[in-house]
């Protein structure tokens, strides 16, 4: 709020109208909005249609740049993120293939939802980034298909009860590290998880971790290492933990090419 308040007229505050905080924020900075949305259909920034296009707005113009399903990193958060991007992108002036060329080859950055292998029908993904509960909910959001997800490490004193209940949803089994582990397993306890069906192992080391989730996942499962907390009780950042993952995920499958 602070930020766009000392904006100018000739600025511009591409802000989430999905957002509660930021929608609020929508009347209250002088500069230029330009709002994105997957349900509603701003006039000035874009949106996602009926039809899975992203959409550029400008009062009456509209401008179909592409396909949500041609961008290559998953998520309907993902989606918005293209969106607020392609927003900056046509405020700028760049022309619209242009923006849609550079949204279609983004493959993501490393530790966000990456791609690391697919192997015997088992897709395994890098998620090491995603601290927080919030974060890996939106991670288990982004897959269509039945997860064996990692969880834990040193908590950042955030409720684990929300995930614990979409962890029960969504997931096929949880093998949890770290020291948040019984935290973890408490909240999951709670959500009704063993009596769902969810599968529940700890696991000493990430080593250990990722051998229980080789052998618990099934062809079309997602092997989702997306913790929803800190490293620190077990390596020194979050991107040492992604980066351990990805070799010992690769020690056993073969990188996934572009």
């Amino acid at each position: 709020r602070n930020i766009v308040a000392w904006q100018g007229a000739n600025d511009v505050a591409v802000l989430n109208l999905d957002d509660p905080t930021t929608m609020a924020i929508h009347t209250g900075t002088p500069s230029m909005i330009r709002g994105f949305s997957l349900t509603l259909h701003p006039r000035h920034g874009g949106f996602l249609d009926a039809d899975g296009r992203l959409v550029l707005t400008d009062g009456d113009r509209r401008t179909p740049i592409i396909a949500a399903s041609e961008l290559r990193i998953p998520g309907r958060h993902n989606v918005a993120n293209a969106l607020a991007a392609a927003i900056v992108g046509d405020v700028f002036d760049i022309p619209p293939d242009v923006i849609a060329a550079e949204l279609r080859a983004f493959e993501g950055v490393a530790r966000r939802l990456e791609t690391v292998a697919e192997s015997e029908g088992v897709l395994w993904v890098n998620d090491s980034a995603s601290t927080t509960p919030d974060a890996t909910i939106k991670a288990l959001d982004a897959f269509d298909r039945p997860a064996v997800v990692i969880l834990g490490g040193v908590g950042k004193g955030a409720d684990f009860s929300e995930l614990a209940r979409v962890v029960t949803k969504r997931a096929r089994a949880a093998v949890l590290i770290g020291t948040a582990a019984d935290e973890i397993a408490g909240a999951l306890d709670a959500a009704g998880g063993a009596g769902a069906g969810l599968v529940i192992e700890r696991a000493r080391t990430l080593e250990d971790a990722v051998a229980s989730s080789r052998g618990l996942a099934r062809p079309g499962d997602v092997v989702l290492l997306s913790p929803a907390c800190a490293s620190f009780d077990m390596f020194s950042s979050a991107d040492e933990r992604g980066d351990r993952f990805t070799a010992l995920v690769r020690s056993f499958t073969a990188p996934v090419r572009s």
